[in-house]
């Protein structure tokens, strides 16, 4: 059965706070190999935070994660816009709350991917830039090593050198050594108040932009004490933190997803499942918006 003889083709995708499940599905669905699924149209079935994070994600200006894609694998034009976009709602008609995000806080461990630039905030990952990663990286080892919380008028040599190893790491470029022009500029100037309170703020607004506010303030430096020269850490235990690879379980789980994309029959029953939802029934106002989608 060749998916390009069905002249509609609808790919659904179940998101929370993850937005980037839909920009990974599709690429591996369109990827070169028989048989290719390329879709005239996507739906997302989320709840209202995951709707406004989608919208800034992936149809806004900047990134515009999807357009992007599109346009650099020479994708036809896919009908995808916030009319796709759908609400999730109890029986009753209110809007669900996001079981991930909640997971996000209950389960409050991160797992940072040096390699990928990547870090697991409680059960959602999120792709952050290479002197972002290098800053949480830097404050995760810091909680390890039972450090105190540090200020900026703190910031010592021996500090600058262990935040700059972490930086040398997540630039993962081989020429990235002590002549490198960001990591010899950091050496001289060192860390001060506005280089230190820049790198949090911009940290958190790369988490909050997939976390959401309450989420990123967790998993971001925080100020720990009222005292004066009172210092920032992460709000997490040591044994909530560890340094691993994130990249089979992110291969798993994309694999998994592509295959219940390829398989309708099973994807209602995936819907569910993954969202721990697996001992209720789905609602009728589920089962309406599913099959207004293929009807």
């Amino acid at each position: 059965m060749n998916p390009e003889s069905y002249p509609r083709r609808i790919l659904l995708c179940v998101a929370g706070l993850s937005p980037q499940i839909v920009t990974e599905t599709l690429y591996a669905l369109t990827a070169p190999g028989e048989p290719r699924f390329v879709p005239t149209e996507i739906h997302i079935l989320t709840t209202a935070e995951g709707a406004e994070r989608a919208r800034l994600t992936l149809l806004g200006d900047e990134p515009g994660w999807f357009q992007r894609l599109r346009q650099d694998y020479g994708l036809p034009v896919i009908r995808f816009g916030l009319d796709t976009i759908h609400l999730l709602r109890a029986a009753d008609g209110r809007l669900l709350d996001d079981p991930q995000a909640q997971r996000n806080l209950a389960a409050a461990k991160l797992t940072l991917d040096v390699a990928a630039c990547q870090v697991c905030c409680g059960e959602t990952v999120v792709k952050l830039t290479p002197i972002s990663f290098a800053w949480l990286a830097w404050f995760a080892r810091r909680a390890l090593e039972g450090l105190p919380p540090l200020h900026w008028k703190l910031a010592g040599s021996m500090e600058v050198e262990a935040f700059l190893t972490e930086h040398k790491a997540a630039l993962n470029d081989p020429l990235a050594d002590d002549q490198h022009p960001t990591i010899a500029a950091r050496r001289k100037e060192g860390i001060g108040k506005a280089f230190f309170e820049e790198r949090n703020s911009k940290l958190k607004r790369e988490l909050k932009r997939v976390l959401g506010e309450s989420a990123a303030a967790r998993y971001s430096p925080q100020r720990r004490e009222t005292r004066r020269l009172a210092g920032c850490a992460l709000a997490l235990e040591p044994h909530h933190i560890q340094f691993a690879s994130l990249k089979e379980g992110r291969a798993g789980k994309l694999a998994e997803t592509a295959c219940l994309v390829k398989n309708p029959i099973t994807l209602t029953e995936a819907v569910f499942e993954d969202s721990e939802w697996i001992d209720h029934k789905p609602s009728a106002t589920l089962e309406t918006g599913l099959m207004s989608l293929v009807g």
